[in-house]
């Protein structure tokens, strides 16, 4: 299974090379969005971002160099910067700061049957969009959850449609507190099985305890 780590999301200087600068900013707006690693170089590292809903993908490059100990291209995180451009238009930013989704959850998409140690316990869904081939849902599951697996699992009867069918099954170890929340943003990369079957979107199943909508349709 292609697994990404996804998790709360934290403040890791880690990831860059260099130390933290203290360099004053400017006074324009500070924006924070979910992006993906494009490109990580000996200078400089470039995001790709988009408007969710919007399959406009903007390119965001900074002159701060990402440690590849921690992350690699193709990754998600969420990042605060500010840019001379207007939001979700490519620019040489200021980056501030990089959070990783990465710990202790881990997300993959497979096309398999449900399993004992899998089953459809309830979420509360956030948000949910995608681009560059990745789907990305924010939730509040209940704390810890440490260790939980995160599967979309692919109905085989629909993988040669142009829009397949996925359900969002869990694997939780141990017990959790249902009384605490906390938020969680989990990121589903499509890369190995959509450059097969070139999807136009997928629809989404899940128990979900916001609002009771238990579908979700993506376009990729």
């Amino acid at each position: 299974m292609n697994k990404i780590t996804s998790a709360i999301l934290f403040c890791l200087c880690a990831l860059f090379a260099g130390s933290c600068s203290d360099t004053p900013v400017s006074e324009s707006a500070t924006l924070q969005d979910v992006v993906m690693i494009e490109q990580m170089g000996a200078s400089s590292t470039t995001f790709a971002v988009a408007l969710p809903g919007n399959p406009e993908i903007a390119h965001l490059r900074t002159n701060k160099v990402l440690n590849s100990e921690e992350v690699k291209v193709g990754d998600c995180c969420m990042i605060r910067y500010i840019s001379p451009a207007e939001p979700y238009k490519s620019a040489d930013i200021e980056l501030l700061g990089c959070y990783t989704i990465s710990g202790n959850l881990t997300a993959g998409i497979e096309a398999t049957e449900m399993t004992p140690q899998y089953s459809d316990t309830p979420v509360y869904l956030l948000s949910a969009w995608s681009f560059c081939n990745r789907i990305i849902l924010r939730m509040q599951l209940p704390y810890p959850a440490n260790n939980r697996k995160l599967l979309l699992q692919l109905d085989p009867t629909t993988i040669d449609d142009e829009i397949p069918t996925l359900r969002l099954i869990q694997h939780i170890p141990g017990n959790t507190d249902s009384s605490y929340m906390g938020s969680y943003t989990v990121a589903f990369s499509l890369d190995e099985i959509n450059a097969k079957k070139s999807w136009k979107g997928v629809k989404i199943l899940l128990n979900n305890s916001n609002l009771k909508k238990n579908v979700v349709n993506l376009t990729l």
